[in-house]
C-alpha cells in the first residue's frame, strides 16, 4: 500500500510533534526516561487530528519465574508485538517491539505492553531521543538462577504433525508414547514443550531406515 493515505498523513504527524524532556528517574539505576504517559499525552492528540490510529498484535511471548536480591520470586516477562498505523482510508504501515517486564504480581504483562507501544511510537514518529534504555522505573536485581513458570506446550496442529512423522516412520502409537516417556518422563504427548517436541521429531525423522527400526532403537540413539 505504498500509495495510501498512511504515507501522507505520518509525516504530517511527525511534524507536528515536539521534543519530549525525560523528567522521569530510573531509581535502581539513576537513568532519566520518558514515561509511557509522557509520550501517549504528547502524541494522542497529533494522531487524532491526522487520522492516524495504531492497532496491537501479540506475535510471541515468554514468560518465567526469576530471584530477586531480596528473594523475592517475580514474573519476568518478554512479549512481541506487531503494531499498526492505519489511516483512514485503510492504508497502514507496519512496527515491530519487544516488550520486556518484571513485576511481583499481575502486571508484568501489562508493563511489557505500554514499554513495546512506547518504543514503537518513539522509532516510527522518530521523536528525539537521547538514549534507548529500558524505561522501567524500577529494575530489580535478580540471581541468575530461573524457574520456569509456563513452557509453552505443543498445539493440536504440532501433535497431528508428529502422528504424521510416527506412521511414516512405521512406529506404532504405543511406541511413540514409550519413547517419549522414555526420553522425558512424558505419559500424554499433549504435554510436551516446544523443546521436547523439536527433539522427538527429530529423533525420529533423522533415523536411517526408520521403517525398519523400533522406538527402543531409536531411544538408545538419542539417550546416550
Amino acid at each position: 500500500m505504498s500509495e495510501g493515505l498512511i504515507f501522507k498523513q505520518l509525516p504530517k504527524v511527525m511534524a507536528d510533534i515536539k521534543p519530549i524532556s525525560k523528567d522521569k528517574v530510573n531509581q535502581a539505576q539513576r537513568f532519566k526516561f520518558r514515561g509511557i504517559d509522557d509520550v501517549y499525552n504528547h502524541v494522542q492528540p497529533i494522531l487524532a487530528k491526522h487520522g492516524v490510529f495504531t492497532t496491537a498484535e501479540i506475535i510471541g511471548r515468554s514468560r518465567e519465574i526469576v530471584t530477586s536480591k531480596s528473594r523475592t520470586k517475580m514474573v519476568f516477562c518478554v512479549n512481541q508485538f506487531k503494531f499498526k498505523f492505519y489511516a483512514e482510508d485503510g492504508s497502514f504501515v507496519e512496527a515491530y517491539a519487544d516488550g520486556e517486564a518484571m513485576d511481583s504480581g499481575d502486571k508484568a504483562s501489562n508493563k511489557c505492553a505500554a514499554i513495546a507501544h512506547k518504543y514503537a511510537l518513539l522509532q516510527t514518529l522518530c521523536i528525539p531521543t537521547e538514549d534507548l534504555t529500558d524505561p522501567d522505573l524500577q529494575s530489580p536485581n535478580i540471581n541468575m538462577h530461573t524457574d520456569p513458570v509456563q513452557k509453552k506446550t505443543v498445539s493440536e496442529k504440532q501433535i497431528s504433525r508428529l502422528h504424521a512423522i510416527r506412521s511414516k516412520a512405521g512406529m506404532k502409537d504405543t511406541e511413540c508414547m514409550r519413547l517419549a516417556k522414555q526420553l522425558f518422563g512424558i505419559l500424554d504427548l499433549s504435554s510436551l514443550d516446544q523443546q521436547q517436541y523439536q527433539k522427538l521429531c527429530e529423533a525420529i525423522e533423522s533415523t536411517p531406515n526408520r521403517n525398519q527400526q523400533s522406538a527402543s532403537t531409536i531411544n538408545s540413539r538419542w539417550t546416550k
